[in-house]
């Protein structure tokens, strides 16, 4: 048993390394998405940084909802071929 129960908590609070880690990972993944075409660029951002659902990307896109959710899994695909491609070759 330890003399400090307090040293047995673990610190809900990333660390230096952790902190570093998910900034590296997310300037990897905007490297991706600005190699992105424009159509799901702004898709995804509106999707993923905004956090606007289907239907109002839809009305601000003036877009049918089926070609946001089109435009979300084919961006999503591209971002994840583009991410593994950079993983490869930097």
């Amino acid at each position: 048993m330890a003399a400090n129960p307090a040293e047995e908590v673990p610190d809900p609070n990333p660390s230096v390394l952790e902190k570093l880690a998910e900034a590296d990972l997310a300037q990897f993944v905007m490297k991706a998405m600005k190699s992105l075409p424009a159509a799901f660029r702004e898709v995804l951002t509106l999707r993923f940084e905004q956090e606007l659902d289907i239907g109002a990307i839809a009305r601000i896109l003036r877009l049918p909802a089926s070609a946001v959710k089109d435009r979300l899994y084919r961006g999503l695909d591209q971002l994840r071929l583009r991410t593994e491609r950079l993983a490869k070759h930097g």
